[in-house]
């Protein structure tokens, strides 16, 4: 729901539910179910091998970069307090970023369908820019056995998508609770209309940004083909 759709808030909130029979009317099991898995409707009968095993691998990327995004977080907090403050006012900064800094962490925890939705809205927006885009693949053989090809797209990932996803969140939620604020509806909407207009006001930067991820994480298909033949030829 959060990839295809871009339905973060159903994803999250439909996900423990998705095989419940609510109402057989019309759909199998509930409407969820059926906009995801009905043989003639549902969306992962519509997408390719290809669409499929790019969301798969958006997840993969999504999980990865939480990592290191805590990692760096972590070590973020402990700079912040590694000097005594100075004076009052040093005091009052060193709480302020701590406190921003503690609240990105809650964010990075939680944000996987608004992060995955991030990406997708961005691919919506910028496939388009993207020179000889069919012919490419993600090169995954080389993202799970190259660890310096790995590290590079996460960096790139996490400049691409999860930054303006926790940005966004970040923002939005203010003091709120965040797992409630994130469970409420509307939300969804708050999101995705400073999403499209982050995409708007930056679509520059932010176009070069996702060119310069696909150029990075992809490679021909032709290419890959033949290596595929030569090491079977083997």
């Amino acid at each position: 729901m959060c990839g295809f759709f871009s339905q973060p808030f159903t994803a999250k909130d439909r996900k423990a539910k998705i095989f419940d029979n609510e109402s057989n009317e019309g759909f199998n099991l509930n409407e969820v179910y059926h906009k995801l898995f009905d043989s003639r409707d549902g969306i992962l009968f519509k997408k390719s091998n290809k669409e499929v095993d790019e969301l798969l691998f958006i997840y993969r990327i999504h999980e990865e970069s939480k990592k290191v995004q805590k990692l760096f977080l972590k070590e973020q907090l402990n700079n912040v307090f590694q000097t005594a403050p100075i004076d009052e006012l040093d005091k009052i900064t060193k709480e302020d970023q701590s406190n921003r800094i503690r609240r990105n962490m809650e964010i990075s925890n939680i944000c996987l369908f608004w992060n995955i939705t991030t990406y997708y809205e961005i691919k919506k927006s910028f496939d388009n820019y993207v020179k000889d885009l069919l012919d490419l693949q993600f090169d995954y053989k080389n993202y799970y056995s190259n660890k310096s090809f790995k590290d590079k797209l996460i960096k790139l990932f996490l400049q691409l998508a999860y930054s303006k996803t926790v940005e966004i969140i970040r923002r939005n939620s203010g003091q709120e609770n965040l797992p409630n604020w994130l469970r409420v509806e509307k939300n969804e909407k708050v999101f995705l209309n400073n999403l499209k207009e982050n995409l708007l006001n930056d679509g520059l930067n932010i176009r070069e940004q996702y060119k310069d991820f696909l150029m990075a994480a992809k490679t021909s298909y032709r290419f890959l083909t033949m290596l595929t033949h030569h090491s079977c030829s083997c």
